[in-house]
């Protein structure tokens, strides 16, 4: 069966993209993810321009039921990660990847654009939508059509490549932020986020068992 498909101008094998998160570090195994798992595209770490720590472990916890994660973002700052996107790009030739990228502020979107389209990434998307970093960074974007079509609009100033834009479950209407992002300039929509918010709670410690909760 033939599943190949196009986004946004770029040919996959198929529609199964891997997204943003902790199998996308490295070249190495977002190259494992599309020849052993067979994924049609995939997506780096969500970076920024220095880096960024993120939050302690645990920060993925599992259950029969459900995966509960509490990154913060963490990343290597994008000129490792441009290196990575270098490595990847020369080994695997059929299989897009797209950079996601984020920022503290609206204008500071202007900077990491820039670097990003310098790189040899495919796709931007635009992370506005991290639900677990409220105490550093506030609300996210991605809850305001105005602040969202805002940082769209920044992006697609500064970049030639085209711009996917990561929404939040979260929204009061996703409907209404996803149509302010396209009137900004998104060439896509990124649906979704990540569900929550979510706690797990160890009742012999009474304590949150993520550490970005206790």
């Amino acid at each position: 069966m033939d599943l190949s498909t196009t986004l946004c101008g770029k040919k996959m094998k198929n529609p199964l993209v891997l997204a943003s998160g902790i199998l996308d570090v490295t070249a190495a195994s977002m190259l494992r993810v599309v020849k052993e798992g067979g994924a049609g595209a995939v997506t780096c770490k969500s970076t920024n321009v220095e880096g960024k720590k993120g939050h302690p472990n645990p920060v993925l916890l599992t259950d029969p039921h459900w995966v509960m994660n509490a990154v913060g973002l963490s990343n290597p700052g994008i000129e490792e990660t441009r290196g990575e996107i270098e490595v990847y790009k020369k080994k695997e030739k059929t299989a897009p990847i797209l950079l996601s990228i984020f920022a503290k502020t609206v204008k500071d979107y202007a900077e990491i654009t820039r670097e990003a389209d310098r790189t040899e990434a495919d796709l931007i998307e635009v992370n506005i939508s991290c639900p677990n970093v409220e105490d550093e960074f506030g609300r996210p974007f991605a809850l305001d059509p105005k602040i969202a079509a805002a940082v769209t609009k920044i992006v697609r100033k500064n970049t030639q490549k085209k711009v996917l834009v990561n929404l939040s479950p979260q929204a009061g209407s996703i409907a209404e932020v996803a149509k302010a992002c396209e009137q900004a300039g998104a060439d896509g929509i990124t649906a979704i986020k990540t569900v929550g918010p979510g706690i797990a709670i160890r009742l012999e410690a009474r304590k949150p068992t993520r550490a970005n909760l206790r």
